[in-house]
């Protein structure tokens, strides 16, 4: 298993096996809470308040998709983003366990719609999407408002597949500007990897390596599911960019 409960003394090494970690209850719960009350007033200036964050987002979905999208800009600059954010870099850095600085590459709020295909993308890697970084991609996935669960698309992950190193791939243009770097031979790598679906709870955060093949599933409920996604490297030099791929969003 690779479910971990945070906080006491446990064997990493299931991180560099399987590629992943599941780990329960690594953020404190008011801190989420701040984030979603955040989200929630960040919302009601679109104008949108269905007394409900996951329902709000879904009406402006059909209703007013560029408000959604100047949500999805302003959220990682909440301040309960922000502490989010500063928590989660010293997980990395004792997940990482090197004696090297740790630098936040990404900060993002998925807001994914029901029923919409924009943001269920397929097999793919993140160093692919960062090439030339001075470390590998850790990424958390953290579900903020409801449970991740296969109903509303909680993201997939081929356990151990980041042991086969940085994979070629071809580039996917797909509606609205949204883009897929899926790599050479990916449904033969799914058909030969155990696919794990991220089941996980609010203040759950589940995180990768930059190889290890993922997906996310569309949601087929009513509500947006609203995740947080954050991006570290432990640096062994100075980065040339810390720009992350426009192609990605």
């Amino acid at each position: 298993m690779t479910d971990i409960a945070w906080g006491i003394d446990t064997d990493l090494s299931a991180y560099e096996r399987d590629g992943f970690l599941i780990l329960r209850n690594v953020l404190p719960r008011d801190l989420v809470s701040r984030v979603v009350g955040e989200l929630t007033a960040l919302c009601a200036l679109t104008g949108v308040d269905e007394g409900d964050l996951g329902l709000s987002c879904s009406r402006l979905d059909r209703e007013n998709q560029e408000a959604l999208y100047r949500l999805y800009l302003a959220a990682p600059r909440l301040p309960a983003f922000a502490a989010l954010s500063a928590h989660l870099a010293g997980v990395a850095a004792r997940i990482s366990g090197a004696d090297l600085p740790v630098l936040s590459i990404d900060t993002i709020a998925l807001f994914s719609p029901p029923r919409d295909s924009r943001l269920a993308y397929n097999w793919h890697q993140e160093n692919s999407y960062m090439p030339g970084l001075p470390g590998d991609v850790m990424t958390f996935w953290c579900p903020l408002l409801d449970p991740a669960t296969v109903d509303n698309g909680a993201m997939s992950v081929l356990a151990a597949s980041h042991r086969l190193g940085r994979l070629p791939y071809r580039k996917i243009s797909r509606p609205r500007g949204y883009t897929d770097l899926l790599p050479h031979d990916a449904e033969a790598i799914a058909a030969s990897h155990r696919e794990h679906v991220c089941i996980a709870d609010p203040g759950d955060a589940v995180v990768f390596q930059g190889n290890m093949l993922h997906r996310s599933n569309h949601n087929a409920t009513n509500r947006t599911r609203v995740t947080g996604i954050f991006r570290y490297i432990a640096a062994c030099d100075l980065p040339a960019n810390l720009k992350f791929s426009a192609d990605m969003y």
